[in-house]
């Protein structure tokens, strides 16, 4: 089977490869001639994400010809869904274009009123003004803060769930372990020491930590 995008759809085709065997009366031997056979197989739509239920029914797709076209067309399909989807929202959650709309009109407004002479509103402009009043700024240091609280968070849930197992280990006490480092904890333990290797050069970097030591 293969898939090919004809007038915005895709066209599923089916090959095959048919036998016709003959005998040569003049060399008097058996001679084999093979044709490839091409078959509708359906169409789908430019963006479809799956077979669906009547075409499987109509053309009993086999499991061969559903991987190929979960490669070919679904899978692709949907990773494009997901990237639209994603970049929707972003455009929706993003006050910077609305902002430069709200600019380039502004702009506009100021423009007519010196080549015509003319005032503005003054309750218009009063609203304005409370409006860009309550308008909340974001620039590099307040970016450097919202980290700043969102990786102490992350740092302070951390210490807690360590300063916990560390309570239970002393009160409840563990058994020898029979496996070691490969133990579930001992690689646990391992992964939470490749963590700290990893964050360290980067808090020794911004200087929250000094470079010779891991305390602060």
């Amino acid at each position: 089977m293969y898939a090919k995008i004809e007038n915005d759809r895709w066209r599923l085709t089916r090959t095959s490869v048919d036998e016709v065997r003959y005998r040569a009366l003049c060399e008097d031997k058996e001679v084999v001639h093979r044709k490839r056979v091409y078959k509708s197989a359906g169409t789908l739509p430019i963006d479809a994400e799956e077979v669906p239920q009547a075409m499987q029914e109509e053309y009993s797709y086999t499991s061969e010809e559903l991987e190929y076209l979960e490669r070919r067309i679904f899978g692709p399909a949907r990773t494009e869904r997901k990237e639209r989807e994603r970049l929707a929202q972003e455009h929706e959650c993003d006050p910077g274009w609305r902002l430069a709309d709200a600019l380039r009109l502004l702009s506009d407004a100021v423009a007519v009123c010196r080549e015509y002479q003319v005032g503005c509103d003054a309750e218009k402009i009063k609203k304005i003004r409370a409006e860009l009043s309550i308008l909340p700024e974001v620039d590099s240091v307040g970016a450097t803060s919202d980290t700043s609280a969102r990786v102490t968070k992350l740092m302070s849930g951390a210490v807690s769930e360590i300063e916990l197992a560390a309570t239970i280990v002393r009160e409840a006490g563990l058994p020898n372990s029979p496996n070691g480092l490969r133990s579930a904890i001992g690689k646990q333990w391992q992964e939470l020491s490749k963590a700290q290797a990893i964050l360290l050069p980067l808090l020794q970097k911004g200087g929250y930590v000094r470079k010779n030591s891991s305390k602060t």
